[in-house]
């Protein structure tokens, strides 16, 4: 890669998990898209994407292998793939309960209360 090092990027990514933001992030978007496959009005398409961002996602032979150090970044690249493939299919209401079932979660782990702001408004 040109111009971003290796550590750059690295440090970067280590940082967004240590604060917690994409964790969040990726949270509220993986139940936000599971209420989405649960509603009957949402097309089929949009629920094909997801079924198959899931199966790769459990898929136990991964392009990069989960116990590798940056293993789970091919992961969160297929949610944030779909995620921007489905935008259209995700309802104000299915933001609005993604949002409260992520923030009851994180009040029962006893972590901040907070979205970030950004993909998920």
């Amino acid at each position: 890669m040109r111009g971003i090092s290796r550590q750059r990027i690295t440090a970067k990514l280590a940082a967004a998990f240590t604060d917690g933001k994409m964790v969040k992030e990726t949270l509220y978007q993986v139940v936000a898209m599971y209420l989405m496959l649960k509603d009957p009005l949402v097309a089929r398409t949009a629920k094909v994407q997801v079924a198959a961002a899931l199966v790769y996602l459990l898929n136990p032979f991964d392009l990069m292998p989960d116990m590798l150090p940056m293993g789970l970044v091919d992961d969160i690249a297929v949610l944030g793939v779909v995620w921007k493939l489905i935008q259209g299919q995700i309802s104000a209401e299915h933001r609005t309960e993604a949002r409260r079932i992520v923030l009851q979660l994180l009040g029962r782990l006893n972590l901040t209360d907070e979205i970030p702001p950004g993909r998920s408004a």
